[in-house]
């Protein structure tokens, strides 16, 4: 089990869109980019994250299944705290590589303080 807490939401980050971008704090450099992203900062040293469907992420009291994880999201997360969480089905051409899809597809209620738990 992994934790972070989140420690910043970007103006534009919760749009109508069923996706939600998360980078650590090194984001904060790139003016256009941290407007459109959820900031989370894991405590500690940052693990290998090894996640795979039928994995479970949680935010807060809101408890999501991995349907699928895209070929570099497991290294973005451990290098720089990166992943694009999805909402929807995934394609069949074309999925993200950075993403995670999620089930339920209904973008969860975050906010500042948001504890995201990788299990």
């Amino acid at each position: 089990m992994i934790q972070a807490k989140v420690n910043g939401i970007g103006k534009a980050a919760m749009s109508d869109e069923p996706l939600l971008l998360f980078f650590n704090d090194s984001v904060k450099e790139t003016e256009e980019l941290k407007n459109h992203v959820i900031i989370q900062e894991i405590s500690g040293e940052v693990p290998e994250f090894d996640l795979k469907k039928g994995s479970s992420i949680s935010f807060d009291d809101q408890e999501y299944q991995v349907v699928h994880v895209g070929p570099v999201a497991n290294r973005n997360l451990t290098d720089i705290n990166h992943v694009a969480f999805v909402f929807t089905d995934v394609p069949t051409e074309d999925a993200i590589l950075n993403g995670v899809y999620l089930t339920p597809q209904v973008v969860p209620t975050i906010s500042v303080g948001t504890v995201i738990t990788y299990k």
